[in-house]
This record gives structure tokens, sequence and C-alpha cells, in this order.
């Protein structure tokens, strides 16, 4: 019989930290939720041999279509019971893993970041040959005349 849980945070596996690492949801620490906004809680329940990698996968699916991008796994209750089976008995392990989903504003501060990085460093200067290039995929496209092309590529090697 499941019995509620007392939400206690777990130790990350080191298991765990590639997959935290191709998702976009941050795995948290205990007291790293602090300043972030709990969205949702849950737990995930599994028979499957490799239940902690199950149910990470399954809490960061669900946190990213909650709108969180953090996860603070929690209490961790196994269970098992005998079942029947085509050659007798068999136990079987169930897994439960809780876990709250935050909203600790990373995304945005990832896109504030990459904003600033990108107005703060001004592009380089394309080349004559670059520049070249670019107007011809444009005038290749459609996007500027016969006329526009010859005007601006004069002037472009006007600059030689």
């Amino acid at each position: 019989m499941f019995k509620p849980l007392i939400f206690k945070p777990l130790i990350i596996v080191s298991l765990w930290l590639p997959l935290a690492a191709q998702a976009d949801i941050k795995m948290l620490q205990a007291g790293e939720q602090a300043g972030c906004q709990l969205v949702a809680e849950d737990v995930c329940k599994t028979t499957a041999s490799a239940a902690q990698q199950a149910c990470l996968e399954r809490h960061q699916q669900a946190a990213a279509e909650a709108g969180a991008d953090a996860v603070l796994l929690g209490e961790r209750d196994e269970s098992t019971v005998r079942r029947p089976s085509l050659t007798g008995a068999k136990n079987v392990t169930t897994t439960r893993i809780a876990a709250q989903y935050y909203n600790c504003g990373l995304q945005q501060a990832a896109f504030k970041q990459a904003v600033q990085s990108a107005v703060a460093e001004p592009a380089a200067p394309l080349s004559i040959e670059q520049r070249l290039v670019r107007l011809q995929k444009l005038k290749d496209k459609g996007l500027i005349s016969a006329d526009e092309y010859q005007q601006k590529r004069q002037q472009i090697l006007d600059q030689l």
C-alpha cells in the first residue's frame, strides 16, 4: 500500500547528470529552489529495471510540459510484491520518485544573456567576397532586381 510521501530531497546519481544536460530542465539540489516559483508536484511510478533513469526522464518531460525550467527530486519509495507468472511467481518492484517542478527564470536569463552578448559584440564586417556572395544569393532568390544587383555590386567593387 502506498503511503503519503514526505518530501525529502534525493542525492542525484551521477548517471542522471548527462540526461539533465540533454534537456533544458535543470536538476536542483535541496535549497536551490529558493527564489523559484513552484509550478507543480508529481510522483513517478514505474516497474522498470532502470527506475531512476525512467523517472528522471518522465519528470523532465512533465516539467517542460508544465512550463517549468527546474526539477527538485524528492523521496524515493520502493515496494515489492509477488505476482503469478507462467513459470510460477516473480517479484515485481514498483519504484515511486516524487518531484517538484519550479520556474526559476533560467530560460529568460539565458535569453537575456544571449541578447546582451550579441549587442556587446558587434558582428565582424563581411569581406568583399562574402558581401558579393550574399548579394548574388539575394538576386538568385529574386529579392532584388538585376539593376539593383549591378548597382550594389559596383558599390562593393569600388571599395577595393
